[in-house]
């Protein structure tokens, strides 16, 4: 993230936000390291992300015993100091300027303290791992245990609702055909229960 900062000459300190889909390793495993880079920035997160990023040891433990070796490849978890953490609301709207407005939706199911991002502007929903995961052309639900299903429903519901243009997937790549995406997770994940 750092180095892709570099490459477009942001300095780190004009960082105001880091908002975090969800605190699983793979999304959220760095965030104490980036905030100490990242000495301006406010790490935006679901509420019950909150006392993890404070203290991750909890998030930690589980993240071993979920990913066993991976975990180690990815790395301790760092604590985030409270002062640095913002709540995300619900409908919640975050003016990045330049006339960029983005809302924040809590779309539990992946996870229970899951978040999406809106560009309403442009329609570009990012979906962290709400929509799947898409590698190499294959759409996997993104179903971690304990899933729960009409959460995961209802929150796919919400994004379909809001009529997004393009969709961009955590694990990997915008696509212009959003709605049929959100779709079709939707459909795969029905037909895995």
């Amino acid at each position: 993230m750092l180095t892709a900062l570099s490459q477009t000459q942001v300095h780190p300190d004009e960082i105001e936000y880091i908002i975090l889909t969800h605190i699983h390793m793979d999304h959220a495993g760095g965030i104490g390291l980036a905030v100490k880079e990242m000495k301006n920035a406010q790490v935006v997160a679901h509420s019950r992300a909150y006392n993890h990023l404070v203290d991750p040891t909890v998030l930690w433990e589980a993240s071993q015993a979920t990913l066993g070796r991976l975990a180690q490849k990815y790395g301790s978890i760092d604590p985030v100091a409270e002062n640095k953490i913002s709540i995300a609301g619900d409908g919640m709207k975050l003016d990045l300027g330049k006339g960029l407005v983005i809302e924040l939706y809590l779309t539990p199911g992946h996870a229970p303290h899951h978040l999406c991002v809106f560009d309403r502007h442009d329609g570009i929903l990012l979906a962290g791992d709400l929509a799947g995961v898409y590698t190499n052309g294959f759409l996997r639900p993104g179903t971690p245990p304990p899933f729960r299903l009409q959460d995961y429903l209802q929150s796919l519901d919400r994004m379909i609702a809001l009529e997004p243009l393009k969709l961009c997937y955590a694990h990997f790549g915008c696509y212009d055909d959003a709605i049929e995406r959100l779709r079709a997770v939707r459909e795969q994940t029905l037909t895995l229960v």
